[in-house]
């Protein structure tokens, strides 16, 4: 951090305060209902970056993206990174119908999710806002993939990578329990062999995501 200009945070208060060359910033924290958030008009106009950070794809982009955008100034940032995108994979294949059903399936409910009576999330989060930000007001500067990668290496996993795989498999589990469209045995069967590859270190994970730094246009 140091050799970058940037001295080791330190507080005043209850704010975080980073000390660099050029001067001072100053954090406070504040929690809060999103929806509610952004709906703030005290707010609009008057932030320079705006971090969503494996958030976007838990709400409804097209109603969402609009009120985000206002809270920006003129020329502010958005860097809104891990972006789900379409692509869930478990790899060795075991069945490949059975596993592109339960993909599809679990997709599917992302994109079918609910809070009060509105949609709440999309499975392809990360391509759509290629477009609806730019629609919205927002410059691309940049965008790029930040997949999920889980694999064993030197035949066991690192750090809580199992413990983070048996999590993905339970939500997957969870998600899709008694769906009318997969044979209950073969669904147990299924999510069973998972969590055995795990324990065996032969489990691969893959989630496709993606980052995007914007900009919000200067008002004409």
């Amino acid at each position: 951090i140091s050799s970058q200009g940037w001295d080791p945070p330190s507080y005043e208060g209850e704010r975080l305060c980073v000390d660099h060359d050029r001067g001072r910033i100053k954090i406070t924290f504040q929690c809060s209902d999103a929806k509610r958030l952004v709906l703030d008009r005290g707010l609009a106009g008057t932030l320079d970056l705006i971090i969503a950070n494996a958030f976007m794809d838990l709400i409804d982009l097209p109603t969402f993206i609009p009120h985000l955008v206002r809270l920006a100034r003129p020329e502010g940032l958005l860097y809104l990174t891990l972006n789900f995108d379409g692509i869930t994979s478990f790899l060795p294949v075991m069945d490949e119908s059975l596993d592109t059903r339960i993909e599809n399936l679990y997709h599917q409910s992302m994109d079918r999710r609910s809070i009060d009576g509105q949609l709440s999330g999309d499975s392809r989060t990360g391509r759509k806002l290629l477009t609806l930000l730019p629609a919205s007001g927002v410059d691309i500067l940049a965008a790029g993939a930040s997949d999920w990668i889980v694999h064993p290496g030197e035949g066991t996993y690192a750090d809580d990578d199992a413990y983070f795989l048996h999590f993905i498999v339970n939500t997957v589990a969870q998600e899709l329990k008694g769906h009318p469209q997969l044979d209950p045995t073969s669904f147990d069967a299924w999510v069973a062999e998972r969590h055995q590859q795990i324990e065996s270190s032969d489990l691969v994970y893959i989630a496709h995501q993606l980052d995007l730094l914007g900009r919000v246009q200067t008002e004409s």
